[in-house]
């Protein structure tokens, strides 16, 4: 089974008062998707894997807080653009890093698309939490 791979391309523009960053680009993404539908109304005995690879547009923010320590909020929005299959959608993307010194930070992750095909809807989570540290 291939890994999961992605690639993004963004620019983006300095807003003062209002937004700390706007940015825009392109995202190309590459994941296994799996015949679960088949499997669960007994029409397939036997786990399959189909391949996708869909391009979006994407639409992001960063927004700067200082509180007790510096806070990052970014959260994207993006639209699937072309596809390998007939799978399309929406995905996006919140994402928090707390800067705990100046070395150190936490942060947290969560993306969810939310695709379809001819076949099935499709709604994939994931979840993430890290620890950083900065020379």
């Amino acid at each position: 089974m291939d890994p999961e791979f992605g690639v993004n391309l963004y620019a983006g523009t300095v807003i003062n008062n209002i937004i700390d960053n706007l940015f825009y680009g392109i995202d190309y993404e590459s994941f296994n998707l799996f015949n679960f539908k088949e499997l669960s109304d007994g029409s397939q005995t036997e786990l399959k894997v189909n391949r996708q690879a869909i391009s979006f547009i994407t639409l992001g923010t960063d927004f700067l807080f200082d509180f007790s320590y510096p806070l990052l909020l970014k959260t994207s929005f993006s639209k699937s653009v072309t596809s390998q299959t007939d799978t399309e959608g929406w995905k996006y993307i919140v994402y928090f890093n707390l800067s705990l010194t100046k070395s150190f930070s936490a942060h947290t992750f969560y993306k969810q698309h939310l695709l379809s095909n001819q076949d099935q809807d499709i709604n994939i989570s994931r979840y993430g939490i890290g620890f950083g540290y900065s020379l």
